[in-house]
Protein backbone atom coordinates (compact mmCIF):
# COMPACT_ATOMS: atom_id res chain seq x y z
CA UNK A 1 0.00 0.00 0.00
CA UNK A 2 1.38 3.39 -0.94
CA UNK A 3 1.52 5.96 1.79
CA UNK A 4 -0.68 8.49 -0.04
CA UNK A 5 -3.40 6.08 -1.18
CA UNK A 6 -5.17 5.35 2.09
CA UNK A 7 -3.31 7.63 4.50
CA UNK A 8 -3.55 11.40 4.75
CA UNK A 9 -2.36 13.98 7.23
CA UNK A 10 -4.69 16.60 8.73
CA UNK A 11 -2.47 19.65 9.23
CA UNK A 12 -5.05 21.65 11.18
CA UNK A 13 -5.46 18.92 13.84
CA UNK A 14 -1.99 17.45 13.35
CA UNK A 15 -3.18 13.86 13.05
CA UNK A 16 -3.22 11.06 10.48
CA UNK A 17 -6.44 9.94 8.77
CA UNK A 18 -7.06 6.52 7.25
CA UNK A 19 -9.50 6.41 4.34
CA UNK A 20 -10.50 3.63 1.95
CA UNK A 21 -13.12 3.63 -0.81
CA UNK A 22 -16.05 1.22 -0.58
CA UNK A 23 -16.49 -0.75 -3.84
CA UNK A 24 -19.42 0.57 -5.86
CA UNK A 25 -21.25 -2.77 -5.79
CA UNK A 26 -21.10 -2.85 -1.96
CA UNK A 27 -22.16 0.70 -1.02
CA UNK A 28 -25.70 -0.45 -0.22
CA UNK A 29 -24.43 -3.22 2.06
CA UNK A 30 -22.37 -0.63 3.98
CA UNK A 31 -25.25 1.78 4.59
CA UNK A 32 -24.63 3.78 1.40
CA UNK A 33 -21.17 4.88 2.50
CA UNK A 34 -18.70 5.55 -0.27
CA UNK A 35 -15.66 5.74 2.02
CA UNK A 36 -14.52 4.34 5.34
CA UNK A 37 -12.63 6.84 7.47
CA UNK A 38 -10.77 6.51 10.75
CA UNK A 39 -8.71 9.00 12.72
CA UNK A 40 -5.37 7.45 13.72
CA UNK A 41 -4.44 10.23 16.13
CA UNK A 42 -1.19 12.07 16.69
CA UNK A 43 1.33 9.30 16.15
CA UNK A 44 4.62 8.94 14.33
CA UNK A 45 4.61 8.53 10.57
CA UNK A 46 5.94 4.97 10.63
CA UNK A 47 3.31 3.92 13.17
CA UNK A 48 0.60 5.58 11.07
CA UNK A 49 1.71 3.67 7.97
CA UNK A 50 1.69 0.36 9.87
CA UNK A 51 -1.76 1.06 11.31
CA UNK A 52 -3.08 2.05 7.88
CA UNK A 53 -1.76 -1.19 6.38
CA UNK A 54 -3.53 -3.15 9.11
CA UNK A 55 -6.82 -1.31 8.53
CA UNK A 56 -6.51 -1.66 4.78
CA UNK A 57 -6.10 -5.44 5.06
CA UNK A 58 -9.04 -5.61 7.46
CA UNK A 59 -11.44 -3.66 5.25
CA UNK A 60 -10.31 -5.36 2.06
CA UNK A 61 -11.09 -8.73 3.63
CA UNK A 62 -14.43 -7.43 4.89
CA UNK A 63 -15.37 -6.19 1.42
CA UNK A 64 -14.53 -9.58 -0.06
CA UNK A 65 -16.49 -11.53 2.56
CA UNK A 66 -19.50 -9.24 2.08
CA UNK A 67 -19.37 -9.77 -1.66
CA UNK A 68 -19.28 -13.55 -1.18
CA UNK A 69 -22.26 -13.45 1.18
CA UNK A 70 -24.30 -11.45 -1.33
CA UNK A 71 -23.62 -14.03 -4.04
CA UNK A 72 -24.51 -17.09 -1.93
CA UNK A 73 -27.54 -19.12 -3.01
CA UNK A 74 -30.76 -18.31 -1.17
CA UNK A 75 -31.36 -20.38 1.98
CA UNK A 76 -34.60 -19.56 3.74
CA UNK A 77 -35.38 -20.29 7.38
CA UNK A 78 -36.83 -23.75 7.88
CA UNK A 79 -36.37 -24.47 4.15
CA UNK A 80 -39.39 -22.25 3.53
CA UNK A 81 -39.41 -20.16 0.38
CA UNK A 82 -42.60 -18.22 -0.19
CA UNK A 83 -43.25 -15.66 -2.90
CA UNK A 84 -45.62 -12.79 -2.13
CA UNK A 85 -46.70 -9.81 -4.17
CA UNK A 86 -45.65 -6.50 -2.64
CA UNK A 87 -48.61 -4.12 -2.72
CA UNK A 88 -49.61 -0.89 -1.01
CA UNK A 89 -51.15 -2.80 1.91
CA UNK A 90 -47.79 -4.40 2.76
CA UNK A 91 -45.59 -1.34 2.27
CA UNK A 92 -45.48 -0.14 5.87
CA UNK A 93 -45.34 -3.68 7.26
CA UNK A 94 -42.35 -4.40 5.03
CA UNK A 95 -40.67 -1.17 6.18
CA UNK A 96 -41.23 -2.12 9.83
CA UNK A 97 -39.88 -5.63 9.23
CA UNK A 98 -36.78 -4.26 7.56
CA UNK A 99 -36.33 -1.83 10.48
CA UNK A 100 -36.43 -4.71 12.98
CA UNK A 101 -33.71 -6.52 11.00
CA UNK A 102 -31.51 -3.42 10.87
CA UNK A 103 -32.00 -2.62 14.56
CA UNK A 104 -31.01 -6.15 15.48
CA UNK A 105 -27.63 -5.65 13.82
CA UNK A 106 -27.16 -2.17 15.28
CA UNK A 107 -27.91 -3.36 18.82
CA UNK A 108 -25.35 -6.14 18.50
CA UNK A 109 -22.79 -3.67 17.17
CA UNK A 110 -23.51 -1.24 20.00
CA UNK A 111 -22.97 -3.97 22.59
CA UNK A 112 -19.62 -4.82 21.00
CA UNK A 113 -18.54 -1.16 20.93
CA UNK A 114 -19.30 -0.73 24.62
CA UNK A 115 -16.76 -3.43 25.39
CA UNK A 116 -14.20 -2.24 22.83
CA UNK A 117 -11.62 0.51 22.64
CA UNK A 118 -12.33 4.22 22.14
CA UNK A 119 -10.73 4.11 18.67
CA UNK A 120 -13.41 1.69 17.48
CA UNK A 121 -16.14 4.06 18.70
CA UNK A 122 -14.50 6.97 16.85
CA UNK A 123 -14.54 4.93 13.66
CA UNK A 124 -18.19 4.00 14.23
CA UNK A 125 -19.14 7.67 14.75
CA UNK A 126 -17.42 8.66 11.50
CA UNK A 127 -19.23 5.85 9.67
CA UNK A 128 -22.56 6.88 11.20
CA UNK A 129 -22.07 10.46 10.04
CA UNK A 130 -21.39 9.24 6.49
CA UNK A 131 -24.41 6.94 6.67
CA UNK A 132 -26.70 9.80 7.73
CA UNK A 133 -25.36 12.13 5.06
CA UNK A 134 -25.69 9.55 2.29
CA UNK A 135 -29.14 8.40 3.42
CA UNK A 136 -30.42 11.98 3.25
CA UNK A 137 -28.95 12.30 -0.22
CA UNK A 138 -30.66 9.09 -1.37
CA UNK A 139 -33.97 10.27 0.08
CA UNK A 140 -33.69 13.55 -1.83
CA UNK A 141 -32.85 11.73 -5.08
CA UNK A 142 -35.44 8.98 -4.67
CA UNK A 143 -32.83 6.21 -4.93
CA UNK A 144 -34.05 2.61 -5.18
CA UNK A 145 -30.96 0.80 -3.85
CA UNK A 146 -32.04 0.65 -0.19
CA UNK A 147 -35.51 -0.59 -1.14
CA UNK A 148 -34.02 -3.42 -3.20
CA UNK A 149 -31.67 -4.31 -0.35
CA UNK A 150 -34.62 -4.30 2.08
CA UNK A 151 -36.37 -6.99 0.04
CA UNK A 152 -33.17 -9.05 0.00
CA UNK A 153 -32.80 -8.72 3.79
CA UNK A 154 -36.39 -9.84 4.38
CA UNK A 155 -35.88 -12.82 2.10
CA UNK A 156 -32.63 -13.81 3.80
CA UNK A 157 -34.03 -13.50 7.34
CA UNK A 158 -37.58 -14.78 6.94
CA UNK A 159 -37.69 -16.83 3.75
CA UNK A 160 -40.24 -14.58 2.01
CA UNK A 161 -39.59 -13.26 -1.49
CA UNK A 162 -41.55 -10.06 -2.11
CA UNK A 163 -42.05 -9.38 -5.81
CA UNK A 164 -42.59 -5.80 -7.00
CA UNK A 165 -44.21 -6.29 -10.38
CA UNK A 166 -47.54 -4.62 -9.67
CA UNK A 167 -46.79 -1.86 -7.17
CA UNK A 168 -45.51 1.70 -7.02
CA UNK A 169 -41.96 0.74 -6.10
CA UNK A 170 -40.83 4.36 -6.05
CA UNK A 171 -43.35 5.08 -3.27
CA UNK A 172 -42.04 2.07 -1.35
CA UNK A 173 -38.47 3.31 -1.88
CA UNK A 174 -39.42 6.72 -0.44
CA UNK A 175 -40.73 5.03 2.72
CA UNK A 176 -37.56 2.93 3.03
CA UNK A 177 -35.28 5.94 2.45
CA UNK A 178 -37.12 8.02 5.04
CA UNK A 179 -36.89 5.19 7.56
CA UNK A 180 -33.18 4.83 6.80
CA UNK A 181 -32.66 8.51 7.67
CA UNK A 182 -34.47 7.91 10.97
CA UNK A 183 -32.32 4.87 11.72
CA UNK A 184 -29.07 6.62 10.78
CA UNK A 185 -29.91 9.65 12.94
CA UNK A 186 -30.85 7.45 15.91
CA UNK A 187 -27.69 5.38 15.48
CA UNK A 188 -25.50 8.48 15.57
CA UNK A 189 -27.33 9.73 18.67
CA UNK A 190 -26.91 6.34 20.35
CA UNK A 191 -23.16 6.38 19.67
CA UNK A 192 -22.94 9.86 21.21
CA UNK A 193 -24.87 8.70 24.28
CA UNK A 194 -27.89 10.90 23.56
CA UNK A 195 -30.54 8.18 23.31
CA UNK A 196 -31.07 4.44 22.99
CA UNK A 197 -32.40 2.28 20.18
CA UNK A 198 -35.20 0.44 21.99
CA UNK A 199 -37.73 3.19 21.28
CA UNK A 200 -37.41 2.52 17.54
CA UNK A 201 -38.33 -1.17 17.77
CA UNK A 202 -41.59 -1.72 15.86
CA UNK A 203 -44.52 -3.47 17.48
CA UNK A 204 -44.97 -7.13 16.50
CA UNK A 205 -48.40 -6.26 15.10
CA UNK A 206 -46.76 -3.81 12.66
CA UNK A 207 -44.54 -6.46 11.05
CA UNK A 208 -45.33 -8.63 8.04
CA UNK A 209 -48.03 -11.23 8.88
CA UNK A 210 -45.68 -14.05 7.97
CA UNK A 211 -47.54 -16.88 9.72
CA UNK A 212 -50.47 -16.36 7.36
CA UNK A 213 -48.30 -17.69 4.58
CA UNK A 214 -45.82 -20.12 6.13
CA UNK A 215 -44.29 -21.28 9.38
CA UNK A 216 -45.69 -22.08 12.81
CA UNK A 217 -47.52 -19.43 14.87
CA UNK A 218 -46.71 -19.36 18.57
CA UNK A 219 -50.35 -19.89 19.51
CA UNK A 220 -50.36 -23.36 17.93
CA UNK A 221 -47.53 -24.71 20.12
CA UNK A 222 -49.87 -25.74 22.97
CA UNK A 223 -52.23 -27.77 20.77
CA UNK A 224 -49.27 -29.40 19.02
CA UNK A 225 -47.82 -30.38 22.41
CA UNK A 226 -51.14 -31.87 23.51
CA UNK A 227 -51.43 -33.83 20.28
CA UNK A 228 -47.96 -35.33 20.78
CA UNK A 229 -48.89 -36.49 24.28
CA UNK A 230 -52.12 -38.06 23.03
CA UNK A 231 -50.15 -40.15 20.54
CA UNK A 232 -48.40 -41.90 23.42
CA UNK A 233 -51.52 -42.17 25.56
CA UNK A 234 -50.74 -39.38 28.02
CA UNK A 235 -53.22 -36.83 29.29
CA UNK A 236 -52.47 -33.20 30.02
CA UNK A 237 -53.34 -31.71 33.38
CA UNK A 238 -55.42 -28.52 33.27
CA UNK A 239 -52.99 -26.67 35.56
CA UNK A 240 -50.04 -27.61 33.33
CA UNK A 241 -51.93 -26.54 30.20
CA UNK A 242 -52.79 -23.18 31.79
CA UNK A 243 -49.18 -22.68 32.89
CA UNK A 244 -47.76 -23.49 29.46
CA UNK A 245 -50.41 -21.39 27.70
CA UNK A 246 -49.46 -18.36 29.79
CA UNK A 247 -45.80 -18.77 28.80
CA UNK A 248 -46.64 -19.11 25.10
CA UNK A 249 -48.92 -16.07 25.25
CA UNK A 250 -45.88 -14.07 26.37
CA UNK A 251 -43.90 -15.52 23.47
CA UNK A 252 -46.66 -14.48 21.06
CA UNK A 253 -46.54 -10.93 22.45
CA UNK A 254 -42.84 -10.72 21.60
CA UNK A 255 -42.74 -12.34 18.14
CA UNK A 256 -46.18 -11.30 16.92
CA UNK A 257 -47.08 -12.93 13.62
CA UNK A 258 -43.53 -14.01 12.86
CA UNK A 259 -43.11 -17.82 12.66
CA UNK A 260 -41.51 -19.74 15.49
CA UNK A 261 -38.91 -20.97 12.99
CA UNK A 262 -37.60 -17.39 12.73
CA UNK A 263 -37.07 -16.95 16.48
CA UNK A 264 -33.84 -15.02 17.11
CA UNK A 265 -31.64 -14.08 20.04
CA UNK A 266 -32.97 -10.53 20.45
CA UNK A 267 -36.54 -11.85 20.70
CA UNK A 268 -35.54 -14.39 23.35
CA UNK A 269 -33.85 -11.63 25.36
CA UNK A 270 -36.97 -9.45 24.98
CA UNK A 271 -39.07 -12.34 26.31
CA UNK A 272 -36.81 -12.73 29.35
CA UNK A 273 -36.92 -8.96 29.92
CA UNK A 274 -40.72 -9.12 29.87
CA UNK A 275 -40.70 -11.77 32.61
CA UNK A 276 -38.20 -9.77 34.62
CA UNK A 277 -40.42 -6.68 34.44
CA UNK A 278 -43.24 -8.76 35.89
CA UNK A 279 -41.13 -9.56 38.92
CA UNK A 280 -40.06 -13.11 38.03
CA UNK A 281 -36.84 -14.28 39.67
CA UNK A 282 -33.90 -15.87 37.87
CA UNK A 283 -34.99 -19.42 38.68
CA UNK A 284 -38.50 -18.76 37.38
CA UNK A 285 -37.19 -17.19 34.17
CA UNK A 286 -34.90 -20.16 33.54
CA UNK A 287 -37.79 -22.57 34.17
CA UNK A 288 -40.06 -20.68 31.77
CA UNK A 289 -37.41 -20.55 29.08
CA UNK A 290 -36.84 -24.29 29.50
CA UNK A 291 -40.59 -24.77 28.90
CA UNK A 292 -40.32 -22.72 25.71
CA UNK A 293 -37.48 -24.96 24.55
CA UNK A 294 -39.60 -28.06 25.24
CA UNK A 295 -42.48 -26.72 23.16
CA UNK A 296 -40.39 -25.24 20.36
CA UNK A 297 -37.87 -28.07 19.81
CA UNK A 298 -40.23 -30.40 17.86
CA UNK A 299 -41.07 -27.52 15.51
CA UNK A 300 -37.63 -25.97 14.97
CA UNK A 301 -34.27 -27.24 16.17
CA UNK A 302 -32.70 -23.86 15.31
CA UNK A 303 -35.20 -21.94 17.46
CA UNK A 304 -34.62 -24.32 20.38
CA UNK A 305 -30.85 -23.94 20.00
CA UNK A 306 -31.26 -20.16 20.03
CA UNK A 307 -33.09 -20.39 23.36
CA UNK A 308 -30.49 -22.76 24.81
CA UNK A 309 -27.70 -20.33 23.93
CA UNK A 310 -29.31 -17.70 26.17
CA UNK A 311 -29.66 -19.98 29.19
CA UNK A 312 -27.04 -19.36 31.90
CA UNK A 313 -24.27 -21.93 31.82
CA UNK A 314 -24.12 -22.14 35.60
CA UNK A 315 -26.91 -23.95 37.39
CA UNK A 316 -29.13 -21.79 39.55
CA UNK A 317 -29.95 -23.68 42.76
CA UNK A 318 -31.48 -22.66 46.03
CA UNK A 319 -29.12 -22.25 48.96
CA UNK A 320 -28.88 -25.44 50.97
CA UNK A 321 -30.56 -25.29 54.35
CA UNK A 322 -28.24 -25.88 57.28
CA UNK A 323 -29.36 -28.51 59.84
CA UNK A 324 -28.62 -26.07 62.70
CA UNK A 325 -28.67 -22.31 63.01
CA UNK A 326 -25.49 -20.43 63.88
CA UNK A 327 -26.65 -19.95 67.49
CA UNK A 328 -27.54 -23.63 67.85
CA UNK A 329 -24.21 -24.70 66.35
CA UNK A 330 -22.33 -22.43 68.76
CA UNK A 331 -24.23 -23.90 71.72
CA UNK A 332 -23.40 -27.45 70.66
CA UNK A 333 -19.71 -26.69 70.19
CA UNK A 334 -19.41 -24.91 73.60
CA UNK A 335 -17.52 -27.12 76.08
CA UNK A 336 -19.82 -28.47 78.73
CA UNK A 337 -18.88 -28.58 82.44
CA UNK A 338 -18.49 -32.09 83.98
CA UNK A 339 -21.61 -33.26 85.76
CA UNK A 340 -21.32 -34.14 89.43
CA UNK A 341 -22.78 -37.39 90.67
CA UNK A 342 -25.11 -37.13 93.74
CA UNK A 343 -23.27 -40.09 95.44
CA UNK A 344 -19.89 -38.35 95.01
CA UNK A 345 -21.30 -35.18 96.59
CA UNK A 346 -22.59 -37.16 99.62
CA UNK A 347 -19.27 -38.98 100.18
CA UNK A 348 -17.27 -35.75 99.99
CA UNK A 349 -19.55 -34.16 102.58
CA UNK A 350 -19.19 -37.10 104.97
CA UNK A 351 -15.39 -37.07 104.73
CA UNK A 352 -15.32 -33.34 105.48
Amino acid sequence: MSRTKNLTYDKSRKRYIFQIRVPLDLTTAFGGRTHIKAALGRIEGAAAVAKAQELSAHWTGKFESTRQQRTRPFQAIGNAKVTLTLDDALFRRAVATRRSITLRGLQQKLSALRQGADDARDVAVAEAQDWLKNSRRRLARGALDDAKQALEDIAANYGVLLTRKECDFEAFADLINADTVTLASAWLSALNGECGLDALCPKPSDLLPLTRFFGTPAASLISAWQDRLKLVGKETRPKTVAKYASIIEDLAIVIGEAPVEALNESQVKALMALWQERGNGSSTIVAKLTTVITLVAPVSADAAACCRSILPRTRIDRAKRLPLTAAQLHKVRRPSSPMKSPRMTTRCSSIL
